[in-house]
């Protein structure tokens, strides 16, 4: 409902040419954007060759809001040449002064060539999605301008009159009791790699890791439902001195490998601390064992527990995520124990992940 007012809102405030409106940044102080409502479009005239730096903002509803990126297209001469993606987390202690207000989002910022020849840089919004705020420099930090806007230098009072800072005030006073959440990751779908080291609960050395990684939001912004598969070694490399009858001592060496590919399901808890959202996850894992043991190979399958819990925040275009986790399952590998059966062999891993996801 607070979508479609604003978007109503905004749909009334764009007849007439592009303005521009200030932007209060939170730490980073204020600057001037070109607004680009939900379904309209501003043009820049660029005579090529030349490169030109792109900033894109999106106006959010609520200081602490999170949504999905959304894409803002940028066409050459009429041609779409790149979709911008713009993250969709508010500036707690920002504002959008303006007549519809609000909160500017994360910065997304993007650079355009414009070869010889090229003539009009086009920003679109596509119908149906939010407003918009972008600021196309050149690399000199030059502003330019919209086709059909009135320069300051031609008429320095309307962009100031537009500015009401009254109206704003009451948004930096409602929101400076609260921390800032932009650095907060939104919980949505993404996917991506990790990459972890830790310790075999029976095994010898370091055991590095590596695994892809996605996820899907299944209950707002608080619960998701993920997937992993991965890889990694656990050697054994040990010496045991025993006693053999009638002939003193002797050391026995024991050394293996075993490969297990972990392929893991989770449901994942996600609340919100402050400038981060710690994560907490908890599911099943498969794992598939192959046992190099001298010439003899040997491959079973596990069924174990998997418990992570860590932190996540927002970083550049993704989401970086530390976690610690454990996993536990036990395996037959043809050895036998002192009375003669099938030895359950520990497969549990103990280790610190570092993981990098990207929204889709």
């Amino acid at each position: 409902m607070l979508f479609a007012l604003l978007f109503t809102l905004a749909a009334a405030a764009v007849d007439g040419p592009p303005s521009m409106v200030a932007l209060e940044l939170g730490d980073d102080g204020s600057s001037e954007y070109v607004a680009v409502p939900s379904g309209d479009a501003v043009h820049f005239e660029t005579q090529g060759p030349t490169k030109l730096i792109v900033e894109s903002r999106r106006r959010m509803a609520g200081p602490s809001q999170r949504a999905r990126p959304a894409i803002i297209e940028a066409l050459g001469d009429g041609n779409v040449i790149l979709t911008i993606r713009v993250p969709g987390i508010a500036i707690a202690n920002g504002a959008i002064a303006d007549a519809i207000g609000g909160y500017p989002s994360k910065n997304e910022r993007s650079v355009v060539t414009v070869p010889p020849g090229g003539k009009q840089l086009t920003l679109r919004a596509p119908a149906g999605g939010p407003d918009f705020l972008v600021r196309v420099t050149r690399r000199s930090g030059e502003l330019l301008f919209p086709k059909g806007f009135s320069t300051p230098d031609a008429k320095p009072a309307p962009p100031a009159v537009a500015i009401q800072p009254k109206p704003a005030a009451p948004l930096l006073t409602t929101t400076s009791q609260s921390p800032p959440q932009q650095s907060s990751a939104a919980l949505g779908p993404a996917a991506g790699i990790g990459l972890g080291v830790g310790r075999a609960h029976r095994g010898s050395g370091l055991v590095p890791h590596i695994h892809a990684v996605g996820r899907l939001p299944i209950y707002e912004d608080l619960v998701s439902a993920g997937a992993t598969i991965g890889a990694h070694r656990i050697s054994v490399d040990e010496a045991h001195t025993i006693g053999v009858p009638y002939g003193g001592y002797a050391t026995q060496t024991i050394t293996y490998q075993t490969l297990v590919i972990p392929i893991e399901a989770h449901a994942g808890v996600h609340v919100q601390t402050g400038p981060v959202t710690t994560v907490g996850a908890a599911g099943l894992a498969l794992s598939i064992a192959r046992r190099i043991d001298g010439d003899r190979t040997t491959t079973n399958i596990a069924l174990g527990p998997s418990i992570g819990l860590g932190v996540e925040r927002a970083v550049g275009s993704g989401i970086a995520r530390i976690l610690a986790e454990w996993t536990a399952s036990q395996a037959t590998f043809g050895n036998t124990d002192s009375t003669g059966s099938l030895a359950r062999e520990s497969l549990a891993v103990t280790r610190t992940t570092i993981q990098y996801l990207f929204p889709f």
